[in-house]
């Protein structure tokens, strides 16, 4: 099936779902959430790897998308229409945090407001020496809602969220692994057989799980310990 988005291949167990809109730097219009949960509700793999193409891994929401009407809080119907688009997206990234399988995220380049979404929506993220964070939402006095202030603080101590949300390029050497040559992050990959690894111990009937029922369990277990 060819989608307007993403390219999508898969070998020895691992999949890689690669962003195709380099000349757009890979912004997401309302293609790119609706094609990316069915993607990766229909894969039959035991590891997805998300990368993209050209010098930017996501430019972040399409500017499309504010043009649709749906983004708008002028009245009680369009702060309706707004919540409803914004689970719609949350649900989107949701999929990859509630997949069976591991995801780890490819970065080059820039990966900006709803890139960061994204890839924290993920369970490792490798960056390249040129990469760069931007929480764009703050830049606009919005709030990035769609997965990065939820997710980040169980990656991250909460207070360092807090402090470098504008500086998050400090954060990239505590949140990714970093220093792979731009050119090389897929390649470096498998040479290091990093994806294979976790393919081959992934069980193939492992049940499906969200993030969430994990940090709770780790949660618990903390909670316990300290009792």
């Amino acid at each position: 099936m060819a989608y307007q988005c993403f390219e999508i291949s898969e070998a020895g167990g691992v999949a890689h779902l690669k962003m195709a809109r380099p000349e757009r730097r890979n912004a997401m219009t309302s293609a790119f959430w609706r094609e990316l949960p069915e993607i990766v509700r229909r894969l039959d793999a035991r590891a997805l790897v998300i990368s993209s193409t050209g010098p930017h891994f996501c430019a972040g929401l399409d500017i499309s998308m504010f043009g649709s009407g749906a983004l708008t809080t002028e009245t009680v119907t369009a702060r309706r229409q707004f919540r409803e688009k914004l689970e719609e997206l949350q649900a989107s990234l949701s999929s990859l945090a509630e997949a069976r399988f591991p995801v780890v995220a490819a970065v080059q380049g820039g990966c900006i407001g709803g890139g960061v979404d994204l890839v924290t929506a993920c369970c490792l993220r490798y960056a390249t020496r040129d990469a760069f964070f931007v929480i764009q939402e703050i830049n606009l006095g919005m709030m990035a809602d769609v997965g990065t202030f939820n997710r980040m603080p169980k990656q991250l101590p909460e207070a360092v969220v807090r402090e470098s949300a504008d500086l998050l390029y400090n954060l990239v050497v505590l949140w990714v692994h970093s220093g792979v040559h731009p050119d090389d992050v897929w390649t470096e990959m498998h040479r290091r057989e990093q994806m294979f690894g976790i393919a081959e111990k992934v069980p193939k009937d492992l049940v499906q799980s969200t993030t969430r029922r994990k940090v709770v369990a780790l949660e618990a277990r903390r909670v316990r310990k300290r009792r």
